[in-house]
């Protein structure tokens, strides 16, 4: 029965990627839409995407990169069909403003409405959250790579943000009773081109380790073999 057990919980605690989009897999085209794909079965493909193409060979990114464009009110999203309350979530991107235009102030990153980071008009990159005070992380030349990490701990509502692989916000409060359930980008105004690749949203805790649990499941023989010779049960016989 122990066995049985352990071999039941220990599939259920490794970390597991919800998304990792890669934009390289059909039917997505260079120079098209990248294909959306509202049920969230084919984790390479967005949820909702538009003024929104995929582009290839752009400097510092490998292989196809999604590129928002065109006119006002670019964006792509990710959806989850339900929302987490609990476990620690990595979500990381790579992005890079490709062109400049003086209309365009804010190019925002969002984790749904808990996290946001921006690239500000004038150079800076800023990231903030509801219960968290603005944080100027770092700034933004066009034609750069920046690589991007929040790692969200939804049972204590704190999370913590990296910046190039450098640790830039430590244990910073969510909103109460956080959760998620989707993610995004988008170009509110002008028309500058902005690009997003290496997309990943993983599980990496909250579930017991094997380890811990099968350590429990085997210390119960002992405990109860010790707790029956220290109490041992009197037996009648009925006449």
């Amino acid at each position: 029965v122990i066995f049985i057990a352990m071999l039941m919980l220990v599939p259920t605690a490794q970390a597991f990627m919800l998304l990792e989009v890669a934009w390289t897999s059909p039917p997505h085209t260079v120079g098209s839409a990248p294909a959306p794909d509202p049920s969230g079965t084919f984790p390479d493909r967005p949820s909702i995407a538009q003024q929104t193409t995929i582009h290839n060979n752009i400097l510092g990114f490998d292989g196809q990169v999604a590129v928002l464009d065109g006119a006002e009110n670019s964006f792509i999203g990710f959806y989850q069909s339900s929302s987490f309350t609990s476990g620690v979530h990595r979500i990381s991107w790579l992005a890079a403003m490709l062109t400049s235009d003086p209309s365009t102030e804010v190019i925002a990153q969002s984790i749904d409405n808990d996290v946001s980071c921006s690239f500000l008009r004038g150079g800076n990159i800023r990231v903030y959250s509801g219960d968290s005070p603005d944080t100027i992380i770092g700034t933004w030349a066009l034609g750069e790579v920046y690589q991007f990490e929040a790692l969200l701990n939804l049972d204590s509502d704190t999370y913590d943000f990296y910046f190039n692989g450098n640790q830039v916000i430590t244990d910073q409060a969510l909103d109460p009773n956080a959760s998620i359930s989707q993610f995004g980008f988008q170009r509110p105004y002008g028309s500058s081109e902005f690009a997003v690749d290496n997309i990943q949203w993983e599980v990496v805790s909250g579930i017991p380790e094997p380890s811990t649990v099968s350590l429990l499941l085997l210390g119960m023989p002992s405990l109860c073999f010790a707790y029956g010779k220290l109490n041992p049960r009197k037996h009648t016989v009925a006449q």
